[in-house]
């Protein structure tokens, strides 16, 4: 019997979603994480979300891939989202393309616009933190430093040293 798909597009690795997948599945949801444009297994070139051209690209990607989502074997047409944080910016993107087949946004920890967090004011620390944890990835990906750890052990060296030194 054909089932709704949830969806989660992210920046942190498709893996890093794979346990809620699987809950979700084992519930009969047909799931799907993706890696955003330009990160992990995702070709393209990444546009960090406060450039004003990455919802040019993000909200079109997430258009096609609730439209994708919405064709595939054992899907019953109509699409979910989940997300939290960079997720959930992925979701409100894509939610201003009005996708058909979008049936339900479950979005948290991002507001739609970026001045409305943190109440308007850019908030220099955690986003340095949140820059500097995605760079092993981004680096790693052009060829440089693979010598460098995986995120856990970046938001690690971030507290022990590095906050020290830029904030």
């Amino acid at each position: 019997m054909p089932q709704p798909v949830i969806v989660q597009r992210t920046p942190h690795d498709k893996a890093s979603g794979e346990e809620v997948a699987r809950r979700l599945a084992a519930r009969g949801y047909v799931v799907v994480v993706q890696d955003i444009r330009g990160r992990y297994e995702s070709d393209g070139e990444w546009l960090w979300q406060f450039l004003p051209q990455a919802e040019v690209l993000d909200g079109p990607d997430g258009y096609d891939t609730v439209e994708w989502a919405a064709r595939l074997a054992g899907s019953d047409g109509r699409v979910g989202t989940w997300g939290h944080s960079y997720p959930s910016w992925c979701i409100w993107t894509m939610a201003k393309t009005a996708p058909p087949s979008l049936r339900a946004i479950f979005a948290g920890g991002m507001s739609v616009r970026h001045t409305q967090m943190n109440f308007g004011v850019f908030e220099t620390a955690r986003r340095l933190q949140w820059c500097y944890n995605m760079t092993p990835a981004a680096r790693r990906r052009a060829g440089e430093a693979p010598e460098l750890q995986p995120r856990a052990a970046a938001d690690d060296l971030w507290h022990e040293l590095e906050r020290g030194k830029w904030i």
